[in-house]
């Protein structure tokens, strides 16, 4: 993916937050960023806050789909020695547990009991009595 490829890729899913995104797209939206926000600091400093404020959502939203390339929960995002790390990992081959929208079955229908689900969040199976999700965190109701 080409620089220009990839910042028109994140403004067009600039709050989307479910699929995935290559590294070759984050790191150059990463580059878009860090060069927009050098270049004003240097020409205009009092709007590098709203350059901030008006990025943030594509931020987060290109990060949480890179974490989905690389089969990790977007929530490692508040954890920053290991997120860093975590957008160097190679995308995983064919569907992970991330893949939601893609209709492709997350849960192993086999493993099903009578008192089983899946999590609404990342369609990991949930056992009977379990609380929280083991893989992204949610709670159940």
């Amino acid at each position: 993916m080409s620089f220009g490829q990839a910042v028109r890729s994140v403004l067009s899913k600039y709050a989307e937050f479910k699929g995935r995104a290559s590294r070759s797209e984050f790191w150059w939206w990463v580059l878009f960023y860090a060069l927009g926000s050098f270049v004003l600091l240097a020409v205009v400093p009092k709007l590098v806050f709203l350059w901030e404020i008006a990025f943030l959502i594509p931020n987060l939203a290109v990060f949480v789909r890179r974490m989905h390339d690389s089969d990790h929960s977007g929530w490692w995002y508040f954890c920053p020695v290991v997120n860093v790390v975590f957008t160097f990992f190679p995308s995983t081959p064919g569907p992970n547990r991330f893949d939601l929208a893609s209709g492709v079955a997350v849960v192993d229908e086999t493993q099903l009991s009578a008192g089983s689900t899946a999590c609404p969040a990342c369609g990991k199976l949930r056992l009977p009595g379990q609380n929280f999700c083991q893989a992204c965190g949610h709670q159940f109701s």
